[in-house]
């Protein structure tokens, strides 16, 4: 036996385990002569259940009880019906929170041998650390942090600090992040990126100072540089709005740690909780591993897009259409591997207009300037060739270079 807590509510009665935390409801009696609801047969193998309780009283209640005929025919349903009946969520919303979720609490593997050589280099130093850790991710790369009583460090000295993490962990950490919380400053340590990225953009409106092509360009805390260009459908504020929208979306998205397929799926739901009207909007990510130089490009109604290597341009292209005018996204995703000295290049329908053929050789013949000479030349010459209906070109140039 164990204990249990009734209340009643109206015309229903919860009875409430202390022992187990299980919850049953039961149908309270109607007029208060009534101590007992009409007697109904019990399930097999479970325990003659007991007369209804009285509002308040503490009493046993058998285990049996909670699969009772008392208990709502509604407890009976599978936990997956209850829960889909009761959240009207769009189906598409779950799958990307569901695997950034897993992803999140993928946990870091700890190495506290070198936190605790770390703990003791500080201390022989002068700095007492209140906390260490050293940790390596799934990918291999180590990140350390070291807190001690707020105190501000010059630029020298945070290069000399560093130089010795990098020594006693045997990793090479770009310069130490210096962060102030209260009493307390964070020393962290990440391993210093093997390439950098050299990014340029040309955007020429159709008219006026107002495009409809939006575009991101950022790097973020776990070695990835990222570039986004949002096309939106037509020319103008209108059609500036969604590409705005989807643009910065999108960036916190990644930021965040969404992988591009995931950011596809959440921003079409906003374009189309937006507004009733249709918002159309062609979607290019491009996420370059800093560390590797793999890349993902990933394509939702969106230009084709190039990679310059060796005086040669490859296409990328596919059969595929914006964001915001269906329930489902039907994006492409390619996996690319780039070298120092590759040049990747987003551009929007607008730089297109003149050919495919057209651009690509207009490509291969600056391939060798820098990325802002090269967009700004391939941007004017297909703002030249545009006739009578000018539509907004942008051109985005993304070079991988070494890190000396």
């Amino acid at each position: 036996m164990s204990g249990a807590l009734c209340i009643r509510y109206g015309r229903t009665l919860l009875l409430l385990c202390k022992k187990c935390g299980g919850t049953v409801r039961a149908p309270a009696p109607a007029f208060p002569a009534l101590e007992r609801p009409a007697a109904l047969p019990p399930p097999a193998g479970s325990r003659p259940v007991p007369a209804a309780p009285t509002a308040g009283r503490e009493i046993p209640v058998p285990q049996g009880l909670r699969f009772s005929a008392y208990r709502p025919a509604a407890f009976f349903a599978p936990a997956r019906d209850v829960k889909a009946a009761a959240s009207p969520r769009p189906p598409n919303f779950h799958g990307p929170i569901g695997k950034t979720a897993g992803q999140v609490y993928q946990t870091d593997v700890p190495d506290k041998r070198k936190a605790r050589r770390l703990e003791q280099l500080f201390s022989e130093i002068g700095l007492e650390p209140l906390e260490t850790t050293v940790a390596q991710d799934a990918s291999g790369r180590v990140t350390a942090t070291v807190c001690v009583p707020r105190l501000s460090f010059t630029a020298d000295e945070l290069k000399v600090i560093t130089d010795e993490v990098s020594t006693l962990c045997r990793r090479t950490f770009a310069p130490a992040q210096c962060i102030h919380s209260g009493t307390v400053t964070k020393l962290l340590f990440r391993e210093r990126p093997r390439f950098a990225v050299d990014c340029a953009v040309c955007a020429l409106p159709a008219g006026g100072d107002i495009s409809a092509d939006a575009i991101q360009a950022f790097p973020d805390e776990t070695g990835h540089f990222h570039a986004v260009l949002c096309d939106g459908m037509g020319t103008g504020k209108a059609a500036a709005v969604g590409g705005v929208l989807a643009a910065s979306l999108t960036k916190e998205l990644l930021h965040a740690g969404f992988e591009s397929a995931s950011t596809a799926r959440l921003v079409n739901i906003a374009l189309a909780l937006k507004s009733d009207d249709e918002s159309a909007v062609a979607l290019d990510a491009l996420s370059i591993d800093l560390y590797t130089g793999d890349a993902v490009l990933y394509k939702a109604g969106a230009a084709a897009s190039f990679l310059l290597r060796d005086g040669k341009a490859a296409v990328y292209s596919g059969d595929t259409l914006p964001i915001g005018i269906l329930g489902s996204v039907t994006g492409r995703r390619e996996l690319l591997c780039l070298s120092p000295g590759d040049t990747a290049v987003l551009v929007s329908d607008g730089a297109l207009a003149p050919g495919a053929s057209w651009l690509r050789a207009q490509l291969v013949a600056h391939a060798d300037d820098a990325p802002q000479k090269l967009a700004d030349a391939v941007a004017r010459a297909a703002r030249e060739k545009q006739q009578d209906m000018p539509d907004d070109v942008t051109v985005m140039a993304l070079r991988l270079r070494a890190v000396e």
